[in-house]
């Protein structure tokens, strides 16, 4: 069985693994009957990062030429709680799972402190750090007996503060009822003193619509795939985004169950879509171009950016909480931390 680190590991080994996906397929025989996986990706099918999932899952389905499938599903329709992901592997519900630290504090907290988002100021940073992030996700989710079969990267979007009436300094944040994405940013806003509160993304277009909140922090380029741009109207920009990589869990029993010729293109194919994602991930143009994609098909109004001396406290707070949450924490937390600011500088 292929160790959980080595199937993220990047610089050469990535690239002879990838230069190999195209190879003959394995001598050894594949089981006669078919496998069929379940992964449940929760994210909207229109998000970036699940175009390349849906090409990932092609790609193995492809290679293993009928006699593995992996089945997968978009957007929740599985009913499984995003916070749930690691239980649902346990448990022998899902054989697929997309895990993010972010969701999960309940069940792995330590792990949720080992990046705080936006804490990277510049794509230089997080290009830096990626490699490593994606390490600590195969060494935390190994705590559960889960192998981390890929890493997806998440977009550097330019993140905005949206809300559905112009808000565009501190002080007027101040005054709304804004959503958090994730503790470390809950509690970070905190230090801010802004109002805040988790809603899940599932819940913030009618979180927005209700009065439940009147802002939340979410990428202008990405706001259709759910919607906000029909009750939050207006936006400022506030930091970069970047975030711990998604991973696609299988719990190690079923891993080991696998043929190795099937674990062997499941691996592959899961470094390509590392390598691809980062290459997405860390595009400012096509970043860019998202948000004015995004802009010239709604009636968002785009304001100036945050003060440049308020974004700096923006992300004085965050990198702030990191280091008192991961102190909390314990565990590996704080040794995760200083590995992630080491290969930052």
């Amino acid at each position: 069985m292929m160790n959980a680190k080595t199937l993220v590991a990047g610089g050469m080994l990535a690239a002879t693994l990838l230069a190999g996906a195209s190879a003959a397929w394995p001598t050894r025989a594949l089981a006669a009957d078919p496998v069929v996986w379940k992964l449940d990706w929760s994210l909207a099918p229109t998000r970036g990062e699940s175009v390349l999932v849906k090409e990932y899952v092609e790609r193995v389905n492809k290679r293993t030429a009928g006699k593995f499938r992996i089945d997968a599903s978009y957007g929740g329709a599985l009913g499984i709680n995003q916070a749930d992901g690691l239980r649902a592997l346990k448990s022998g519900g899902i054989d697929m799972s997309l895990l993010y630290a972010g969701y999960l504090f309940r069940d792995l907290p330590e792990l949720g402190f080992a990046y705080a988002t936006a804490a990277a100021e510049t794509r230089e940073q997080v290009r830096k750090i990626a490699p490593v992030l994606a390490e600590i996700n195969a060494e935390g989710y190994s705590a559960w007996d889960v192998t981390t079969v890929a890493n997806v990267m998440i977009p550097t979007f330019n993140w905005h503060l949206m809300c559905k009436t112009p808000v565009g300094d501190l002080k007027t944040l101040r005054t709304k009822k804004m959503r958090a994405n994730e503790k470390s940013f809950l509690d970070a806003m905190a230090l801010l003193k802004v109002q805040a509160q988790i809603v899940p993304q599932a819940e913030t277009y009618l979180a927005l619509q209700t009065g439940v909140i009147d802002c939340t922090i979410y990428p202008v380029g990405i706001a259709k795939t759910i919607s906000l741009h029909e009750v939050a109207k207006s936006a400022s920009r506030v930091l970069l985004h970047s975030a711990m990589p998604i991973a696609i869990g299988v719990g190690n029993a079923k891993w080991a169950s696998l043929d190795p010729a099937v674990r062997q293109v499941v691996t592959e194919e899961g470094l390509w879509l590392w390598q691809r994602s980062l290459d997405v991930a860390l595009d400012a143009g096509a970043m860019d171009a998202l948000d004015k994609a995004t802009l010239d098909t709604t009636d968002i109004k785009l304001l100036p950016p945050f003060p440049a001396e308020e974004r700096k406290m923006f992300n004085d707070a965050i990198i702030k909480i990191w280091e008192e949450q991961a102190a909390k924490v314990g565990k590996r937390a704080p040794a995760w931390r200083e590995r992630v600011l080491k290969a930052m500088q």
